[in-house]
């Protein structure tokens, strides 16, 4: 889309191939990634970096053994995603629902401002949800997300151009 190319005369241009990012296709925060454990600092995949306040854990789900992240904390969790890239929309899947309120608040950033991140919307889990979306207005492109609040039990954080479901947002 919006791709354009001048060359000057008597240039000459040879092979030229434009990959388009496939639906789906993006920036992922998989836990099975980190180093199991306690992360205190920060932690980084190819794609994002990931920064707790306090003690983030990468573990495995008893019952299932699907890899996530999660806190002791029921409460007073803070924790910050920031991918290496933009998408439209981010997904977040958990490994087990909500068991306390929790907030996500995805964050935009501003190419022509000095890559500066800024919150453009929150969104209030509750008890029982499994899933959470948010896609960007026309023109803005997500590159952060951060969790406060209740403890959840992230199995997956996708930056996306094409979310896999519905989302709010849109």
């Amino acid at each position: 889309q919006n791709i354009a190319l001048t060359l000057g005369h008597g240039a000459y241009v040879d092979n030229v191939t434009i990959d388009t990012v496939e639906a789906g296709d993006g920036y992922v925060i998989d836990p099975s990634l980190l180093p199991q454990g306690a992360m205190s600092g920060h932690g980084e995949t190819d794609d994002a970096i990931v920064t707790p306040t306090a003690n983030l854990f990468v573990s495995r789900e008893a019952t299932s053994g699907v890899p996530m992240l999660s806190s002791l904390l029921t409460t007073g969790n803070d924790v910050s995603f920031v991918f290496k890239g933009r998408r439209d929309a981010i997904e977040v899947t958990l490994a087990l629902p909500v068991t306390s309120d929790a907030d996500l608040e995805f964050s935009a950033s501003d190419v022509a401002g000095g890559g500066t991140i800024y919150p453009i919307h929150t969104t209030h889990l509750r008890r029982g949800d499994t899933r959470a979306c948010f896609k960007a207005p026309l023109g803005t492109e997500l590159q952060a997300l951060r969790w406060t609040g209740g403890n959840l039990a992230i199995r997956k954080i996708e930056l996306r151009s094409t979310p896999a479901g519905s989302c709010e947002g849109q």
